[in-house]
């Protein structure tokens, strides 16, 4: 969304669902199920040393194929 102004159709917040349990933990299960294909929505992680280079690839968006960039915090 950042400076591209980009309208959301849908989205994954925080709640309480009906069945009385929260949202991540049904995504987390779906993700584990792999009932929910997403091997394509992340398409870069980067190191966290290489913060700059990862946000500018995000800014970049559809100019570098960039739809979901992510920065690795571990280690």
């Amino acid at each position: 969304i950042w400076w591209r102004e980009l309208t959301i159709r849908g989205t994954l917040c925080y709640a309480v669902e009906g069945d009385g349990r929260r949202t991540f933990e049904q995504t987390r299960e779906a993700l584990q199920e792999r009932a929910v294909a997403v091997d394509h929505v992340l398409t870069h992680t980067f190191p966290f040393r290489d913060y700059r280079t990862a946000l500018a690839k995000a800014k970049a968006g559809p100019r570098e194929r960039a739809i979901r960039v992510a920065i690795d915090m571990r280690g």
